[in-house]
């Protein structure tokens, strides 16, 4: 009989202790499915880039460069960089990305692949370096970088991620694919210098000052 009003005092001891803590926890509000985010950003990148496109203009020779097949390549190559980059972002905001770590490589296979593009036609184009660092194209290219990358930024930052220089990284890699398209859909520039200095260098300073700020960003 002791030994039972010992073990049925022990569990009510144990339950008053449940209901102390259990009495100051609020209800949580379950994170989104990544993939619902994906496409919410999706949706909105997609009608902003319309936008800008539509106030800059696409570039008066489009008809010959869609018959090219090394602009289509270009092109598709980084849109394909921003899409992956951003599902990756919106994965990453959950701890273990719902077991899914194999999404951060297609963004970093396309990078590398984008660069070794970049490089092969530095090897085999002519092109001069401009002087002047700022030109209307920078202008551009944050103006095609301001709602991809605050919509994104907004989409992510109440997930608790565990990876506080890869997701910035991979935001940097989503904004810069998309914008880099958006500026060789309206510029019509085919200088390589031009390209590397207008369209380029802007979204790597992004992608290295985002890198730095993400402990900060991300911080939970």
């Amino acid at each position: 009989m002791k030994t039972m009003s010992k073990a049925t005092g022990n569990n009510k001891d144990m339950d008053d202790l449940i209901a102390k803590l259990a009495g100051q926890l609020e209800p949580v509000k379950r994170f989104p499915h990544p993939l619902k985010l994906a496409l919410i950003w999706l949706g909105i990148v997609a009608i902003y880039m319309g936008f800008v496109i539509a106030i800059l203009g696409v570039r008066a020779d489009i008809a010959t460069q869609l018959q090219s097949s090394e602009y289509l390549f270009e092109i598709a190559l980084s849109l394909s960089l921003s899409l992956s980059a951003g599902f990756a972002v919106l994965w990453l905001c959950i701890p273990d990305m719902r077991g899914q770590k194999w999404m951060i490589m297609p963004p970093i296979v396309l990078l590398l692949a984008l660069m070794v593009w970049i490089a092969l036609r530095t090897t085999f184009d002519t092109f001069h370096i401009p002087q002047n660092f700022w030109n209307h194209c920078s202008s551009e290219s944050l103006l095609f970088a301001v709602v991809p990358s605050i919509s994104i930024f907004l989409l992510s930052w109440k997930g608790k991620t565990t990876h506080h220089w890869l997701l910035p990284f991979m935001t940097a890699l989503a904004v810069g694919g998309m914008g880099y398209a958006g500026l060789r859909a309206t510029c019509l520039s085919e200088d390589l210098g031009h390209i590397l200095m207008y369209h380029t260098a802007p979204y790597f300073i992004f992608a290295f000052l985002a890198t730095l700020l993400g402990q900060r960003l991300y911080r939970w």
